[in-house]
C-alpha cells in the first residue's frame, strides 16, 4: 500500500517527475540520430606543395620538392616554430624565397607555411590538407633522423583561396623514423 502512496503522493511529485524524465532520456540517449564519426570524417582539400612532401601513403615513391623556402631573416620564430599564412604578394615577398618558374596568383590561392626546429635533424616525412568540421587542417609529418645536428623542417603550401574563409590550425605530427 506504501508504494502506491509514494506514487500519488503530491510531495514526491518532483522524484516522479525526475525518475520518468530519467527513464525516458536514457534509452533515447544510447540511439543516435546522426553518427558523431561522419561529423568528424575529413575533405581531402587540393593543394600543390611548393616545399616538403605528399603525405607518403597518397604516393611512397614521392621525393622532397623544393620549389621555394622560408626567407627565415624576416620570420619570427617562437620556440623554433612559426606558422604562416600569406595572402598577398607583399607578404609573399617577404617571407618566401621560389625559384623564378615558381608563379602564384593571389587572386585565386593562397599559402600555407611553417618551420619547425629541433636539437637534431629533422626530416619532413609528408603532409596533406583537409577540411574537418568547418576547419582547414594543415597536417604536417615530421621525424626525427639519426643525427645530432640542430636542424629546422619547413613546409609550404598553395591553396585554392576559396578555402580562406576557414580558420586554420596547423597540426604537426611527430612520427617514428624507426617504425619502419
Amino acid at each position: 500500500m506504501s508504494r502506491c502512496i509514494f506514487f500519488f503522493d503530491r510531495q514526491y511529485r518532483r522524484t516522479r517527475i525526475f525518475i520518468i524524465l530519467f527513464l525516458i532520456l536514457i534509452p533515447l540517449s544510447c540511439s543516435s540520430v546522426f553518427d558523431i564519426e561522419e561529423l568528424s570524417e575529413a575533405e581531402p582539400v587540393p593543394f600543390e606543395i611548393l616545399r616538403g612532401s605528399p603525405m607518403p601513403y597518397e604516393d611512397e615513391e614521392s621525393t622532397s620538392i623544393t620549389r621555394c623556402r622560408l626567407n627565415y631573416s624576416n620570420i619570427e620564430t617562437s620556440a623554433g616554430e612559426a606558422e604562416l599564412i600569406i595572402t598577398s604578394k607583399d607578404e609573399f615577398q617577404t617571407y618566401i624565397i621560389c625559384n623564378e618558374d615558381t608563379q602564384v596568383d593571389f587572386n585565386d590561392s593562397f599559402l600555407l607555411a611553417g618551420t619547425k626546429g629541433h636539437h637534431q635533424c629533422l626530416l619532413l616525412y609528408g603532409q596533406g590538407l583537409f577540411l574537418q568540421d568547418g576547419t582547414l587542417v594543415y597536417r604536417v609529418e615530421i621525424r626525427e633522423a639519426a643525427c645530432l645536428v640542430p636542424t629546422a623542417a619547413s613546409y609550404i603550401v598553395k591553396v585554392p583561396r576559396e578555402y580562406l574563409r576557414y580558420p586554420v590550425e596547423f597540426d604537426l605530427f611527430w612520427g617514428d623514423w624507426e617504425e619502419e
